[in-house]
């Protein structure tokens, strides 16, 4: 796809690593099972990644997905990069990957974008890694 000359691009990558104790069901009739209008909130740790091993960390990630089913959700993150932050949203399907969602926004050197974020589970299931890339254009 050819943009037009006013567009720039940019693309980020980096690995993400969830905080597992930071993940919280919210469990709004009390039957301890995700159901749909529940949500799940969780965090996650960024790291630099060129797709073969760990690098400095680069920030973190805050997400909540309303549940449209047991599977599946409407979800919202925001990603805190040291110059700024990228908003994501976007219908997850837990169970297939990867995840596809757009970025609808930012703050400081990201004000003004939009674009998309690609999430891919790394190991077996359930994984608590990621490689994530994050298409921006202006």
């Amino acid at each position: 796809m050819a943009l037009p000359s006013s567009e720039s691009q940019r693309t980020i990558r980096f690995l993400e690593i969830a905080r597992s104790t930071q993940t919280r069901l919210i469990d709004h009739n009390g039957n301890r099972q995700p159901d749909m209008g529940d949500s799940i909130a969780g965090a996650s740790n960024l790291f630099r990644w060129e797709g073969s091993r760990r690098g400095a960390r680069l920030g973190h990630i805050w997400r909540l997905c309303v549940l449209a089913t047991r599977t599946s959700g409407n979800c919202s993150a925001t990603v805190f990069l040291p110059d700024g932050t990228v908003r994501i949203v976007g219908y997850v399907e837990f169970d297939r990957a990867p995840d596809e969602l757009a970025i609808v926004g930012g703050t400081g050197a990201y004000l003004g974008m939009r674009g998309s974020f690609t999430s891919q589970p790394l190991g077996g299931s359930p994984s608590t890694r990621s490689s994530d890339l994050v298409h921006l254009l202006r």
